[in-house]
């Protein structure tokens, strides 16, 4: 960051009022001693972006800076059109006149905090860091080695004034990831103050990093945590992006590009939360077999039944579709509503539940469907179910076609067109064509299509001929 020196307290108009940082900071400048007021925004207009883009575009391909570092933060400087400096007011100490009054407390208001762990990426080791040289007073490099020694032993004040001295190159190097380390140790010993300055330093530190590194997104992260509100707006404006480059994508039928956008949905990245959003996407990329599309379209579906009242019908089918793609809590939330209705006799309860156990236990789903199968009236579906399973012997069941026939038999007299359809195909298989072509007939006039699920006969009469062909 470099520094701004003025004679009176007056900046020229295209600064920006100086954010007061907290610590007092004295240099000596052409042999004139220089008081920091604080931080504040230099912007550069039309010509002045031009002349700065010529300088930097001179220095880049002449080597003329001196780390990467600096090369980067000048470029970002020509995009933004911004650039952050250091604000020193010239001291007066001329008879009758005081010197500046920096002794202002630090506004932060004293709040209890809650520890938290410094994150992975701080560096591993306490580096006490390079003392500034040059026009740097002595007493600022004492004053910081005293602070450090004091850290050391575990004085959280001590541990809050190492972290600002690095946050602000006072008696030592500017070193952002060193003051983050110090700050949220300070943190841990909740020291009023510390948490906005540990954002404050993540935020740096992020914005020290090259454009769109992984290591700057994960400092802007800890920043926004810590609730730095240009953090926030970054990573917002950085999601936004990256949201419409994934949609676009998916749109191409890009199969990692659609399960993005599903998971930017599901989680409210870059776009509103849309759980029925996410729930389309994970289907589509289900579709095409993309790996752990079904389990997030489980997610998807069971967070947007969430969303309703208790036992809402948009509550109950959403939670159907959860346990369709093998979401457990979903599954036992239904379980005990239906448990609750098999108390009461409820028909199609005992249903649903064969339904919720096919998938975990199917012997007892089997137990609850044949329950709903011989009520009166009997339950078609679960007729149907479980004709299916003695015919098919699903889920260890032990095949038996006579019994896998009575039962589908009933669920086609009660007009489950489906139930008639798979008796025409066992005779087909039996090679008893004329009885396939007789049960086929049936399925057909009553609405019932191969490439559909089973729907009831659009009519009283489809229904009656369904009975009385079987009878």
């Amino acid at each position: 960051m470099k520094n701004k020196y003025i004679t009176s307290g007056f900046l020229p108009k295209n600064y920006l009022k100086p954010v007061f940082s907290g610590k007092s900071d004295t240099v000596t400048y052409n042999s004139r001693t220089y008081t920091l007021q604080g931080t504040s925004t230099k912007t550069y207009g039309f010509f002045g972006r031009i002349s700065l883009f010529v300088r930097t575009l001179v220095k880049t391909v002449f080597f003329r800076f001196s780390s990467q570092h600096e090369r980067a933060e000048e470029w970002i400087c020509v995009k933004s059109g911004k650039r952050q400096v250091q604000v020193y007011q010239l001291m007066k100490t001329e008879a009758g006149k005081q010197e500046p009054d920096n002794s202002k407390k630090d506004p932060l208001k004293p709040v209890r905090i809650t520890a938290d762990k410094v994150k992975e990426h701080t560096l591993p080791t306490l580096d006490p860091g390079t003392p500034q040289s040059g026009n740097v007073p002595d007493k600022n490099v004492q004053a910081f080695n005293a602070e450090l020694a004091e850290a050391k032993s575990g004085k959280p004040e001590a541990m809050f004034n190492v972290g600002t001295m690095y946050l602000n190159g006072t008696g030592v190097d500017r070193n952002f990831k060193q003051a983050y380390i110090y700050l949220s140790q300070a943190e841990e010993e909740s020291h009023p103050g510390a948490k906005e300055r540990v954002a404050e330093a993540a935020y740096l530190a992020g914005k020290q990093c090259e454009e769109n590194a992984e290591s700057g997104i994960s400092w802007f992260k800890t920043a926004k945590e810590k609730g730095h509100a240009q953090a926030a707006h970054y990573l917002t404006s950085k999601n936004v992006e990256a949201f419409n480059i994934e949609l676009s994508k998916a749109g191409d039928g890009n199969p990692e590009a659609i399960f993005k956008v599903g998971t930017m949905y599901l989680n409210g990245t870059g776009v509103d939360r849309d759980f029925k959003q996410a729930y389309d996407y994970f289907i589509k990329a289900k579709k095409v077999n993309y790996p752990h599309a079904m389990m997030k379209a489980a997610e998807a579906a069971y967070r947007a039944g969430e969303q309703w009242e208790e036992n809402t019908e948009d509550k109950i089918a959403w939670f159907h579709i959860a346990v369709e793609n093998g979401h457990a809590q979903a599954a036992h939330y239904l379980r005990v509503k239906y448990q609750e209705e098999v108390k009461t006799g409820d028909v199609d309860a005992q249903y649903q539940l064969g339904v919720i156990e096919h998938k975990y236990n199917p012997a007892l789903a089997l137990k609850y469907y044949e329950m709903a199968a011989i009520q009166k009236p009997p339950h078609p579906q679960a007729a149907r179910a479980a004709g299916m399973m003695y015919l098919q012997g699903s889920g260890g069941t032990v095949k038996n076609p006579q019994k896998a026939i009575q039962y589908l038999k009933l669920a086609a007299s009660l007009g489950d067109s489906e139930a008639a359809y798979k008796i025409g195909l066992h005779h087909q298989g039996c090679g008893k064509y004329d009885k396939a072509a007789k049960f086929f007939k049936i399925a057909s006039e009553a609405g019932y299509k191969p490439s559909e699920r089973s729907q009831l006969p659009r009519s009283v009469g489809a229904k009656r001929k369904i009975r009385s062909e079987l009878l």
